[in-house]
Order: C-alpha cells, then structure tokens, then sequence
C-alpha cells in the first residue's frame, strides 16, 4: 500500500516534525509512506486569497497520481471517531492500494480539490494549524492500522 500525504509548505516546527517522523516510521511496516511539501505562496496584507488557494491547490493536485484515493483535509468535511475512520479507510483499502491525503496551508483548500476529494475529511471542528494537522493526521493513520491489524495501540 502507497500512502502520500500532500502538505502546503515544509513543517518547520521542529518537535511536530520530529512527531511526524516518529510516524512516519511506525507506518513503514504496514505501508510506503511519504510527505511531500509543495511551495507556500506569501501571503501579505492585501493578498488575493481565493488566488493563492487556487495556485496552492494546482500545485497539489499536480502532485495527485490518477489512481489515488483522495482524502482532502478540511473543516467542512466528514468528521469521526478513530474507529470509525479506521472502518472506513479500511473498506477503500480492499479496492485501492494507493492514497493522497491533501492538507491545505493556513487559508485552507480550494474547491478544485474539494471536487476531486474521494472524501473530505474533518479532524475536528476546532481549527489546527496545518503543520499539527500533519502530525494528527500521521498519528490517525497510525492508529487506523493498528485497529484493522487487532493491535494493542488503540485504546
């Protein structure tokens, strides 16, 4: 199984890189896992918003293999529990064999990968950062294998 996890800018937060790193190798040994940043545009005072999430998210979507299953991040999604995500992202695993999880930078997605979203996915109804979103994000995944493969992680 390929999982990719797309993010807007590098994690320059270096104890939420190291978590995600932790992560990241806990996951090695249910599947190939990778982040890959895509370049944040600046934002300034006066900046054109609806812009910069449409340059974002064209530089995201480049980086989404055709045969994917998308999980985009964002708050209007689908929110649930641990065990139910886990349920869930283990009913598209017996299909598919490859996901993006796209993570938008800090003015969010725009709608074009909201539209090419297989799922949108809410973390919480409180808004994160999107550098701890990756972290989460990483530590949900992780929990979501050990619940499908009966491990002791979850509680």
């Amino acid at each position: 199984m390929d999982i990719v996890i797309l993010t807007v800018g590098k994690c320059r937060n270096r104890a939420i890189a190291e978590g995600v790193e932790d992560y990241i190798g806990r996951l090695g040994r249910y599947s190939r896992i990778s982040v890959k940043p895509v370049k944040a545009e600046p934002i300034y005072k006066k900046s054109d918003t609806r812009k910069i999430k449409r340059t974002e998210s064209e530089r995201l979507l480049k980086c989404v293999p055709q045969d994917h299953y998308v999980y985009a991040l964002d708050r209007s999604g689908h929110s649930c529990d641990s065990g139910k995500f886990a349920t869930g992202f283990g009913s598209v695993m017996r299909n598919k064999s490859a996901f993006s999880f796209i993570i938008g930078g800090p003015l969010g997605l725009d709608k074009s990968i909201l539209e090419r979203a297989d799922r949108i996915l809410s973390l919480s109804k409180m808004t994160f950062p999107h550098e701890m979103a990756l972290l989460i994000l990483c530590e949900q995944i992780y929990r979501a294998m050990t619940i499908l493969n009966n491990e002791k992680y979850h509680k």
